[in-house]
């Protein structure tokens, strides 16, 4: 049966229900249940969409089953024709019964879900012989959007290489300026404070202690020749805590220190010996805020962690895969992931893939995976998707040369689900072939309408609706993510053959063209759309506090929208509103805007604490212009907190323009992170800061361009107690700002940037 969807005034309708009272027999309409569609919700969490007639009777929840196994409904909408369902997070694939039942009856619909358990144990050759060639115990990390490879054993000799890939499939080999780091296998190399640094490794001249560090991969510093610990390979070095740490290692002998540094020429030792016996050729990884070491040569499968380089916790003695080194680790998705590696017991190399949330509990995800058994690789986390690269196997004569990554990310499921697995059924529904005929649909406009909030799109063009609304995709060519979108409305235009669709767009669109899909049971059609400045937002929703700095008569005036109430403020010294010092400004306001001013001396701001500013484990931005009469010394911009304990976050500039970071402080316990600005901010200039937490990364821009990114952020951000402090450390007398600040505001529960957007800088005051 195929049910038609009429929509029919409200008046109309009124008119309906008094007629069937007085003219003919009351009657109930049956439950029918006529499309589902599942998907993947911004948290991760898989649902289904479950459209039909009366699935849901003034506002009571219907009860809903899968293979009889209760549903939970998270929403429903106004017209009693779509309800929402979660779907447990281990639901396999197939075809289901699904059932729904209110007092009209109960409907049964067969329904297509996804299997969502290729993460890990489905593979995809993406490159069958790389340009690097054979090669294992090479170094690897992404970095400013790429993979990067560098050095390692190569048949017959070692390598000081370097290529990068920003697909896995092309790769490009970096040609060196200047001098570089001698050809080695087996060294460690880590992003930190905006740069590459590559540490220690096997030459033909013996086991090496140096440090060197790159910005592009070509050109390379070396900070120090010989660092204090001892010359070595086979070791493992991660960022931990804002330092880079160096860890275990062979050189002749077992080493089982523990150093650490902020800037790789000053290393201090933790520990000469972290405890339990020696090892190396183990795999160290970051992961909920603690240091994991992962198997090892000594015969072993044991877990430990810590979180201070010293005391080494054993999660595990015996975790359920077999002994294995020189194995491949990495983080995704909030999971630890273990693959491949050297089984010396059996002589054998190993393609398992096992993942674990606490070091304990690990799960198989595949024990032979479609990529050939191997040790010596290397793993990355990058585009959403896991890596294996390269390595050798267990005969120890057959060389790799080939990429692999997972088959599908959460956008592949997301879009495959939401396009392919939809299509069919709105085909079968409604009646069509479902293919891609350019004759039965096709956009032929699209325009952003940013007057509305949210923003929306509005779409016209031919056969863009049958009756339900059309699924619509948007894709991102960035990031690569594919993002569902909500049809707000949809119509014929009057007097013509077209339609015109209305879609909601995401409040964190990034600006830029973007690939736009529609498909419904006629077919699908895409369409570029240029969007611009929605990432910005403005004065929106998300908005806790912003300064205009127009007046200070008789104070400074918090213009939020998104706060439950207006942030009085409080100002202290001479802090003033003034006109902008620059007769010829760079700043893209009108030279009529007035901007706050502070001498560094007893000037700044302060409001009451607020729940505005209790960021917990959401995302959040603050971003400002500001101009520094002086680039010396430290300049406090934000800050909240107290120091007895040291309980407080603060955003500053520091060394000479030269720093651009964070403070961190809950109960004496630290997370600080400062990152490198090149070139160095100048006096008397205007320049657009951000910061943008997304997760547990800490993004830093300015100008709209991205200086790095810190990947070690607490989990919960710090709930401090005292007053919100502008301008100034909020427990210190010293360290104000010397300077003016233009459009300070602080967003909670957006990263409003999350690339870079020097193309889309504020141009005008927010409203």
């Amino acid at each position: 049966m195929k049910s038609i969807y009429v929509r029919l005034s409200r008046h109309f309708l009124i008119l309906l229900v008094l007629f069937s009272f007085v003219l003919i027999p009351t009657f109930s309409s049956a439950i029918e249940v006529t499309i589902t569609h599942e998907s993947i919700d911004e948290n991760g969490i898989r649902t289904l969409e479950v459209r039909g007639t009366d699935v849901h009777i003034g506002g009571v929840l219907p009860t809903v089953t899968l293979a009889g196994s209760p549903l939970t409904v998270l929403s429903t909408n106004a017209n009693g024709d779509q309800i929402v369902v979660s779907l447990p997070s281990d639901q396999l694939g197939g075809t289901f019964k699904l059932s729904v039942t209110n007092t009209s009856g109960t409907s049964t619909f067969d329904t297509k879900i996804e299997d969502l358990s290729a993460d890990g144990s489905t593979w995809e050759l993406q490159n069958a012989a790389v340009p690097w060639g054979k090669r294992r115990y090479f170094g690897s990390v992404v970095y400013d959007n790429k993979m990067w490879l560098m050095g390692g054993d190569i048949p017959g000799s070692e390598s000081n290489e370097v290529w990068n890939s920003s697909d896995g499939v092309n790769w490009t080999q970096v040609t060196p300026v200047g001098t570089i780091w001698s050809a080695r296998e087996r060294p460690q190399v880590v992003v930190f404070n905006g740069k590459m640094w590559l540490m220690g490794g096997k030459s033909a001249s013996g086991d090496k202690n140096d440090v060197w560090s790159s910005t592009d991969g070509a050109n390379w510093t070396e900070e120090t020749s010989s660092a204090a610990w001892a010359a070595r390979h086979s070791h493992d070095a991660v960022v931990f805590n804002n330092e880079m740490w160096v860890i275990g290692g062979n050189n002749a002998g077992y080493i089982n220190d523990v150093w650490h540094s902020t800037d790789g020429i000053n290393w201090t030792e933790a520990t000469s010996d972290y405890g339990w016996g020696p090892k190396f050729e183990f795999r160290i990884l970051v992961y909920d805020n603690k240091m994991w070491m992962i198997g090892g040569i000594n015969g072993d499968n044991e877990v430990r962690y810590s979180t201070d380089g010293i005391t080494w916790t054993q999660a595990i003695q015996t975790a359920p895969y077999s002994t294995r080194h020189i194995h491949g680790v990495t983080v995704y998705k909030n999971r630890m992931w273990v693959m491949g590696g050297l089984n010396s017991a059996a002589n054998a190399s190993l393609n398992d893939v096992w993942s674990s949330t606490d070091g304990v509990n690990w799960t198989l995800a595949t024990d032979t995976a479609d990529w050939e058994s191997r040790y010596g690789h290397e793993v990355l986390t990058f585009s959403d998707k896991m890596w294996v690269l390269g390595g050798i196997d267990g005969t120890g004569s057959n060389w790799i040369e080939n990429v692999w990554s997972t088959a599908y990310s959460i956008n592949d499921l997301v879009q495959q689900t939401e396009i392919d697995i939809l299509k069919e059924q709105v085909a079968s529904l409604l009646g069509g072939s479902g293919d891609d005929s350019a004759d039965d649909v096709y956009i032929t406009f699209a325009q952003e309408d940013s007057s509305s909030n949210p923003n929306v799109l509005d779409i016209n063009g031919v056969g863009l609706f049958v009756s339900l609304p059309p699924l619509v995709i948007l894709g991102d060519e960035k990031d690569g993510s594919n993002t569902p979108l909500t049809v707000s409305s949809q119509s014929n235009i009057s007097g013509t053959s077209l339609q015109q669709v209305i879609v909601e767009l995401p409040t964190n669109v990034s600006e830029g063209t973007h690939r736009l899909t529609l498909v419904n049971a006629k077919g699908k059609s895409e369409f570029d759309v240029k969007l611009s400045k929605s990432g910005i937002g403005g004065n929106d929703e998300f908005t806790k506090l912003l300064l205009h700095f127009d007046t200070d008569n008789p104070s400074f005036v918090d213009s939020s929208d998104g706060s439950s109430t207006a942030h009085i403020m409080t100002t202290h010294g001479g802090a003033s509103s003034v006109a902008n010092p620059e007769t010829n400004p760079n700043l893209p306001f009108s030279t009529t805007s007035n901007v706050g001013e502070f001498d560094g001396t007893d000037d700044y701001l302060t409001t009451p604490d607020n729940a505005d500013w209790n960021f917990g484990t959401g995302d959040f931005t603050i971003d400002m212009w500001v101009r520094l009469d002086t680039v010396s010394g430290t300049h406090r911009l934000i800050s909240q907190g107290v120091s007895s304990p040291f309980t407080y976050w603060s955003f500053h500039i520091e060394s000479n323009g030269t720093k651009m970071g964070y403070e961190h402080y809950n109960n004496n316990v630290s997370n600080n992170g400062n990152l490198t600005i090149s070139p160095a901010l100048s006096a008397n200039k205007w320049y657009h800061l951000a910061w943008v937490r997304q997760g547990t990364a800490m993004k830093m821009f300015v100008n709209g361009e991205s200086i790095g990114t810190n990947n070690n952020i607490p989990a919960s951000w710090v709930n401090p107690t005292g007053d919100l402090h502008i301008a100034k450390l909020s427990y210190h007398g010293t360290q104000l700002l010397n300077g003016q600040i233009e459009e300070l505001r602080v967003s909670k529960g957006i990263a409003r940037w999350t690339a870079d957007f020097d193309g889309d800088l504020p141009d005008a005051p927010f409203n």
